[in-house]
């Protein structure tokens, strides 16, 4: 049976800024009964000591590591998952964003909790997604030989609450990377080619790269994912 692991270490710090060997705080395991491929591309612990976890796999895999059982189904294709693990590594929920066929593929580049407990996952997909968990339908419409970047945010239960999307049938986006302000701005960072929509909503924020060929960008949006600004700069 092929397993993945997920390992979180404390390091204890006295009042006086000293090197300290981090202390191991423990590990579970996710169980993965078929497939081909089960692995987390990300991970961050929040203030409250909650872990958010994403990464992808296929065929069915167990997201409780206790004696529970939480089995998701990727059916077909390379879907998303999102998950969180309470500070004692118990599973609190875990979500699956999938596509629609095997030539979907779904990568999270990286899972961020905002100031207001929500889990933020970024990335880049190609082809079409559902990017609502539940039973609604949200879809981020892909294509099949390029990358679209997305962003999906959900609340502390799970939900979804808002997602965004960056690309055309010929020109790529993606994103790596998420920070928050302290007025609660979001800041993500990725590379693009040609021409490229920033704004998520209905406006059109057009940026193209020098000569029409790649750069790389910084994005911000309000918490709610409304546009606010970009800043690009060419390759």
């Amino acid at each position: 049976m092929n397993r993945i692991y997920i390992v979180v270490c404390i390091c204890l710090l006295t009042s006086v800024v000293v090197a300290q060997t981090p202390l191991f705080d423990g590990a579970i395991m996710l169980d993965r009964s078929g497939g081909t491929a089960h692995y987390i591309t990300n991970c961050t612990a929040d203030r409250n000591g909650i872990l958010h976890a994403s990464g992808r796999f296929s065929g069915i895999c167990d997201f409780d590591p206790g004696a529970g059982t939480t089995n998701l189904n990727a059916n077909s294709g390379l879907p998303c998952y999102v998950a969180r693990y309470n500070s004692s590594l118990q599973l609190i929920w875990a979500k699956l964003l999938i596509g629609n066929g095997d030539s979907t593929n779904v990568s999270p580049n990286k899972v961020f909790p905002d100031a207001a407990g929500n889990t933020i996952v970024a990335g880049y997909h190609s082809n079409t997604f559902d990017a609502d968990p539940g039973v609604g339908i949200h879809t981020l419409s892909g294509f099949p030989f390029t990358n679209s970047a997305f962003i999906v945010s959900l609340n502390p239960s799970g939900n979804y609450l808002w997602s965004a999307q960056f690309g055309t049938a010929y020109n790529s986006c993606r994103l790596f990377d998420i920070m928050q302000s302290v007025n609660g701005h979001l800041f993500f960072c990725g590379d693009f080619n040609d021409s490229i929509d920033f704004d998520p909503g209905p406006g059109v924020q057009l940026t193209v790269a020098g000569g029409n060929t790649s750069g790389s960008f910084l994005l911000e949006l309000n918490p709610n994912g409304s546009f606010v600004k970009v800043i690009t700069w060419n390759s």
